[in-house]
């Protein structure tokens, strides 16, 4: 009926039918690809839910007594551009660890700065380098720049920390139990800082989508084995992998492709959610745009670069996990799956009566399977509860991720980097 309304007026019988039939096989099939990007999100969730965030065998005695505690010799490098006005806090919460001193060197590069950054990080008891290179400006370029510079010095791991980070007391205790068993890269737990201003939707909104990240997809791909992607704040590599995988990410989603590089060589990426690092927010949307364009436009760059490399390690190393890195590339934005309901659902309105009917059935169940991810998520991804009301603003939220994607595909901040305004 609804297809015969569409068309009646637009095309022949023969036609509307073959159309309709069309357009409810494309409806239908969009519908099932929904619901199936919809039931491995749910599962990855309900994995992250059930096991928690202490439940290995590493994490169950975290302030057990070890031989070997303590003993790996951290480089801290911290990427800084202009960020003079919250260094300080970062380069002290290195040098104030619930870690030996003589173990921590924390070194603060100073990458095209044109305010005290360099002055303010030496002051707060930090190494500092100074970079000038306007033409290859960024933190990939600033991190393979110092990495040839920090060569001759005496360090086990390299920690990446962004310059306006905030980490726990017992953060580099946390990656050093890692690093003892075994663990060569080790993403820590990377949040938002939660907002006092619970009226400021887009930071609310903002703190729980990266609490769901972590409790969701880092936490349970991490029990499962699967391929990660490091998130830029808080990863630790070990000397011996950089030696094999040299640092050359200069893209500007420099972690995620230093992460795909680490995948071809079948190197592993272990998440360890007890070595915590929060990262200051952006407040408007004024501030937050350009850096959503920038990622989305990055990811988009490096979805291109990456599938056809996972195809090929798949292929050679006869190895299923690189087939699924490349389905969770496609989910790393959760949008793609309202995008695809969205799309399903248009077609489904000119569509052949049987058919529409059962895609309308199906549209129904991945809305239901996706509030419920999204309950979940407010109640057990951060570490306290939020405030079911704050779904409320979701629409808001959407809207400013779709924006950023529609511009990043539009060709805007592809290949520019700037800092992001907290």
């Amino acid at each position: 009926m609804t297809g015969d309304f569409l068309f009646a007026i637009l095309l022949p019988h023969a036609a509307r039918h073959f159309v309709s039939q069309g357009l409810g096989i494309a409806a239908l099939t969009l519908a099932l690809c929904t619901l199936a990007g919809t039931l491995y999100a749910l599962g990855f969730a309900l994995v992250g839910i059930f096991t928690g965030s202490g439940s290995s065998a590493e994490n169950a005695h975290p302030n057990a007594v070890r031989d070997n505690a303590n003993a790996t010799n951290f480089l801290v490098l911290v990427p800084a551009h202009n960020e003079s006005s919250g260094l300080i806090a970062t380069v002290a919460g290195v040098l104030n660890q619930q870690y030996p001193h003589q173990r921590i060197r924390c070194v603060v590069i100073a990458d095209n700065c044109t305010d005290d950054t360099a002055e303010v990080a030496a002051a707060a008891g930090a190494q500092v380098l100074i970079r000038t290179d306007p033409t290859r400006r960024g933190k990939g370029h600033a991190l393979a720049w110092a990495f040839a510079l920090v060569g001759g010095l005496s360090w086990d791991a390299a920690c990446i920390l962004d310059a306006d980070s905030v980490i726990a007391p017992d953060f580099f205790a946390a990656l050093d139990r890692s690093i003892q068993n075994g663990h060569e890269v080790v993403q820590s737990r990377y949040d938002f800082e939660a907002t006092a201003n619970r009226k400021n939707w887009l930071q609310q909104f903002t703190a729980v989508s990266k609490a769901g990240e972590n409790s969701f997809v880092y936490r349970s791909r991490n029990r499962m084995g699967l391929f990660q992607l490091l998130m830029g704040n808080g990863f630790c590599v070990s000397r011996a992998v950089l030696d094999r995988v040299p640092w050359r990410a200069h893209s500007i989603v420099e972690d995620a492709e230093y992460a795909i590089e680490l995948g071809k060589k079948g190197i592993a990426i272990h998440y360890q959610e007890r070595a915590r690092v929060w990262s200051r927010q952006a407040s408007t949307i004024r501030d937050v745009q350009p850096q959503r364009v920038r990622w989305a436009s990055g990811t988009g760059q490096l979805f291109r670069q990456a599938v056809p490399a996972l195809f090929l390690t798949a292929w050679r190393r006869r190895s299923a996990h690189a087939l699924e890195g490349i389905l969770m590339l496609l989910m790393t934005s959760r949008l793609l799956l309202v995008y695809l309901l969205g799309l399903s659902l248009l077609l489904n309105l000119g569509a052949f009566a049987p058919l529409s009917t059962l895609t309308w059935s199906l549209l129904a169940g991945v809305v239901l399977l996706q509030s419920l991810y999204l309950l979940l998520m407010f109640r057990f991804a951060s570490d306290r509860p939020e405030p079911w009301a704050g779904l409320l603003r979701l629409p808001y939220y959407i809207a400013v991720i779709a924006s950023a994607q529609a511009l990043a595909l539009a060709g805007f901040n592809r290949r520019v980097w700037w800092r992001t305004a907290r």
